[in-house]
């Protein structure tokens, strides 16, 4: 995967947002906290993938990102398994629709539409 170029994973739509988990390569990882190199072995014999989360809610009509969260130096078997098991995917999520939530409030135009 090309540098910064996210992958979408997992997308919630409803009639006027889609909620979209996406993942990029980790460029910059921190594997400080890997003690017995038992991470970093994963990493490089392909068991443990390293990306940043990321998500996003979307207006769909516009395209207006209305809110996202961001995180980094994940390290999962795959995608699906920190969606499935993390325990940031959830507080990812909210946090981001209380984002969007609170930016809406600056187009009232999507406020009339809802």
């Amino acid at each position: 995967m090309p540098r910064n170029t996210y992958e979408n994973i997992w997308e919630f739509r409803t009639k006027q947002f889609a909620v979209v988990y996406s993942v990029c390569p980790e460029e910059d990882l921190d594997l400080s906290w890997d003690e017995d190199g038992e991470t970093a072995r994963g990493l490089e014999d392909g068991r443990y993938l390293a990306f940043v989360a990321r998500i996003e809610v979307i207006h769909m009509e516009s395209g207006i990102v209305l809110g996202s969260d961001h995180l980094g130096d994940c390290v999962y078997e795959s995608a699906q398994a920190f969606r499935h098991s993390s325990i940031y995917f959830a507080d990812m999520v909210r946090s981001a629709i209380d984002e969007a939530r609170k930016n809406a409030a600056s187009f009232p135009w999507l406020r009339k539409a809802a």
